[in-house]
């Protein structure tokens, strides 16, 4: 271990990025462990992070600053990216209630955070206020009033963090359970809920589907994808494996089908039925995890104008 306390001081740097490398694998780690279904996701880095402090190891107070503030600004922005596409849409149709639900949370938060003050220091409590409601942009603009107000507030710039990082776990694990409590005291099956939700968004067309299907019907060997589905709307064949080499390609018109293809198909139900009869049985393989050369992200469309001038008749 000698060699490690020497590594840290004299390549400060090195040092906190071998620290940082250990707290995210242990914490995406931590974050794949479930019980019954339930799991932290990617707050089990915070808990990665509040173990390696612990046991000592630490990072040089300037690095840490600039990795706190930088991975602050990452992450607000990348939920901004995240949510940014859907969000005026989102606004316009529940925006009014669901910020007036959060600005209850809030206040809520704020009010206890005032009675907290008679209890504990003041940057404490302000601390205990954003691990509470997970709110860390708001750890970063408290240590960043404690700055600005200067004097002996600007000492105390580490509490908040300590706060915060103590109120943090019971935070997430007090939101789920709350979570559980509300299931099992209302009985909400959250399937149920979701396809429900799926098809009030849809309004009246039928919902997607999907299955993987393996080609058993010798008629079909080496024929071609398009002349065998032919112009069914309800259907789109997205991806093949093939037999011989077990890799995902992206299925096409042109690809021709083998027998022992695996093909997804996704469409309606009575889309899916209907190829089914006429390629074979279902299987339990998931091509979505299969290894390919294809890859798939979701998009929203927000583009109001389009690029793609209609052809004429």
């Amino acid at each position: 271990m000698k060699w490690l306390f020497e590594m840290s001081i004299a390549q400060p740097v090195a040092w906190a990025v071998l620290v940082l490398m250990i707290v995210a694998v242990a914490g995406l780690a931590i974050s794949t462990i479930k019980i019954k279904g339930i799991g932290i996701g990617v707050v089990g880095v915070l808990f990665a992070g509040i173990m390696a402090g612990h046991f000592g190891l630490h990072i040089e107070p300037g690095t840490l600053e600039f990795v706190r503030e930088f991975g602050l600004i990452l992450f607000v922005f990348t939920i901004g990216l995240q949510l940014g596409p859907g969000f005026f849409d989102s606004f316009r149709k529940q925006g009014l209630r669901l910020n007036l639900m959060a600005m209850a949370v809030v206040l809520l938060g704020a009010v206890l955070t005032v009675a907290a003050v008679f209890f504990v220091d003041t940057a404490a409590a302000l601390g205990l206020f954003s691990g509470a409601t997970t709110n860390t942009p708001s750890l970063g603009a408290t240590q960043q009033m404690l700055k600005t107000l200067g004097g002996k507030l600007a000492d105390k710039t580490a509490m908040p963090a300590i706060a915060y990082a103590v109120a943090y776990p019971g935070g997430v694990f007090g939101i789920i359970a709350v979570l559980l409590f509300l299931r099992k005291a209302f009985g909400i099956d959250a399937e149920k809920e979701a396809e429900q939700f799926r098809v009030e968004q849809k309004g009246d067309v039928e919902p997607l589907r999907r299955v993987n299907l393996m080609v058993e019907n010798e008629r079909l060997e080496n024929r071609l994808l398009g002349e065998v589905l032919g112009e069914d709307e309800g259907l789109v064949i997205s991806r093949i494996r093939r037999a011989d080499t077990g890799l995902v390609e992206t299925a096409t018109e042109q690809t021709v089908l083998h027998q022992k293809d695996v093909i997804l198909a996704v469409g309606t139900a009575r889309a899916l039925e209907r190829v089914q009869v006429l390629v074979g049985s279902r299987t339990d393989m998931d091509l979505t995890q299969a290894p390919g050369r294809v890859i798939s992200a979701r998009m929203i469309v927000t583009e109001k104008k389009s690029s793609v001038e209609p052809s004429n008749p």
